[in-house]
């Protein structure tokens, strides 16, 4: 039932990402409530100091290639920021690390080969979730 739900929120918001480069912010939060549904909060914490590690991270290189005034939601969109954190819930500790390594290489990847400007993550990193979810429900349970 979390594949088909997953699915449902998601992909509104992976296609909306990919053509206009924003996402509904209804929909990412009919997607936090059906992960936080079937998921609960068990990793949330964890998860989000991760994610904190990431961020400062983005921070301190944007600081020093671009100077201070450079604010980090001028090369990192606040949906992507919000679909991550939403993320959060879906995962335990080892799985979000490794699904973060595998989006990011799969959105580097989609990059390099469409020669786009931007990147659109919600996209990539939703479409990674898919078959994450597809490959545990399908072949693990």
């Amino acid at each position: 039932m979390i594949v088909i739900a997953s699915i449902i929120t998601l992909i509104p918001m992976i296609i909306s990402d990919i053509r206009k480069r924003e996402v509904n912010i209804l929909w990412l939060l009919l997607f936090s409530v059906v992960q936080l549904y079937f998921n609960g909060i068990s990793n949330v914490i964890y998860n989000i100091g991760i994610l904190l590690f990431i961020f400062l991270g983005m921070y301190l290189y944007i600081i020093f290639r671009y100077g201070l005034r450079s604010k980090i939601t001028n090369y990192f969109g606040m949906g992507d920021m919000l679909f991550l954190i939403s993320l959060t819930i879906a995962f335990s500790i080892r799985e979000y690390t490794y699904f973060l390594i595998i989006g990011f290489i799969f959105s580097i990847i989609w990059w390099l080969i469409s020669k786009k400007e931007t990147i659109p993550l919600v996209s990539t990193l939703g479409s990674t979730y898919i078959i994450w979810l597809l490959i545990k429900n399908l072949y693990y349970e």
